[in-house]
């Protein structure tokens, strides 16, 4: 059972319990001066590991005779992941287990961890008309990072007594955005009556620079024409975001045929993606376009058109509603030389 308690010379309480895996009393702060607060805390921190041990999360185990299965599901178990990430874990250990076996930890080695690099180096996947496309770099980084980080809490909680993955590095890749003019032709194709609601959609995700399961979750009530605000439900940060509604988004919402409640349309991604393509492969036929886009470059086409338009990192940032404001700097934002000596040039006064 959970405790709370506060140590001497401290301003904040702390929740005590017994850590079932490492056989030894652990806290974490309760974030709170307020005893009443901790105690509350304590409390639901206690119900919250019954209810775990009830469901089996908690695997009664020996030392060293836990598998590689069963140790993602203890990890699972004692951390609040996202569902997106969960899903990653989740395919990152099936590669893992495909090339090494569901193992017991303690038999995996450091030439496992070599071997799991050497198999996505190799790893090949069939792409687009049975071409073959190996796995990109940041793919591989992606898996490593998350097995990474899974051996690294087996360690912490010495189920195992070192880490055998080697992380590959994240490639940092130029923004594949769509150029202007040929944003505005594939807006243009979508005028067929048929069309409208795939093209308002289509359009509304360039504006705001939504992130598809953004807009696919966006509400009616999101929308305030008065103080010209929108919320945007972040689901990647797991927070709710607020942008301007700017001139050019306000007036195409403002044609939109928007519901008065609830979510804005019914669609699903496939869906959404499959009518975008289909407009574009006529164009590729008719030489009018060169290239196909996804919908995910109208993120990053508008984005770099804000860019390119001089509007400040700061205030890209928040319109993109970047984590970092680093990302926004090496991905959107690009000093122009010739610029940049002339304005310093501009200062100088020798």
């Amino acid at each position: 059972m959970a405790f709370h308690y506060k140590p001497p010379h401290s301003k904040t309480w702390r929740i005590g319990f017994y850590d079932d895996i490492t056989k030894k009393p652990k806290s974490i702060s309760a974030k709170t001066r307020s005893e009443a607060e901790a105690k509350r805390k304590a409390k639901d921190f206690s119900a919250e590991r019954r209810l775990n041990i009830q469901q089996n999360h908690y695997l009664k185990t020996k030392d060293r005779s836990i598998k590689l299965s069963e140790g993602l599901t203890l990890y699972f178990s004692q951390k609040k992941l996202k569902p997106n990430t969960i899903q990653i874990y989740k395919l990152a250990v099936k590669h893992f287990i495909y090339v090494l076996g569901d193992k017991y930890l303690y038999r995996y080695s450091r030439v496992d961890g070599i071997n799991f690099n050497n198999f996505l180096n190799e790893r090949t996947r069939k792409g687009a008309k049975n071409t073959q496309q190996q796995i990109s770099q940041n793919t591989k980084a992606n898996y490593t990072r998350h097995i990474y980080s899974l051996f690294q809490w087996f360690v912490k909680n010495k189920l195992i007594k070192e880490n055998i993955v080697e992380k590959f590095k994240v490639e940092k890749k130029q923004v594949e955005t769509i150029p202007v003019e040929e944003l505005k032709i594939i807006f243009k194709a979508f005028e067929g009556v048929n069309l409208k609601k795939n093209r308002d959609l289509i359009m509304l995700k360039y504006f705001a620079a939504y992130r598809a399961e953004e807009l696919l979750s966006a509400k009616a009530e999101d929308f305030n024409f008065n103080t010209r605000i929108i919320k945007i439900n972040n689901l990647k940060a797991n927070r709710v975001d607020e942008i301007p509604m700017v001139d050019d988004l306000y007036h195409h919402l403002k044609q939109m045929d928007l519901p008065k409640s609830g979510k804005i349309t019914k669609l699903n991604y496939q869906g959404l993606r499959s009518v975008f393509r289909r407009v574009q492969a006529r164009l590729i036929k008719k030489k009018i376009i060169s290239n196909e886009y996804t919908l995910h470059q109208l993120r990053k086409a508008r984005g770099t058109d804000l860019a390119n338009q001089g509007v400040s990192p700061l205030f890209l940032h928040k319109f993109m509603r970047h984590e970092n404001i680093k990302t926004t700097m090496d991905y959107y934002i690009k000093v122009d030389l010739q610029k940049m000596a002339a304005e310093i040039n501009s200062k100088l006064k020798i």
